[in-house]
């Protein structure tokens, strides 16, 4: 089962379904997993999925812990081992 949502990450309807047996996949899950492929995609790099995971989980329960809940931005884009492409001229 597949929840798009990512707040709550466990919603009534994945509690339902993990109680039913299913396989569940929360909304935070999903984000991560759709931020990899993009990266991949946009850079034709693999990205370092294990960090970028971790951050983004770490973010997640910070973010959601606070009252009123704010979004720091704390991550360097050299800690993801990322390199941008050389820009082209068409000139």
């Amino acid at each position: 089962m597949l929840d798009a949502a990512y707040l709550p990450k466990d919603t009534a309807l994945l509690t339902q379904a993990r109680a039913a047996g299913c396989t569940v996949i929360c909304g935070v899950e999903m984000l991560i997993a759709q931020g990899i492929a993009q990266q991949h995609i946009f850079t034709n790099q693999h990205p370092a999925s294990d960090v970028i995971s971790r951050i983004v989980l770490k973010e997640y329960e910070s973010m959601t812990s606070q009252t009123p809940m704010t979004i720091r931005n704390r991550v360097e884009p050299n800690e993801l081992n990322l390199k941008r492409k050389p820009q082209v001229s068409s000139i």
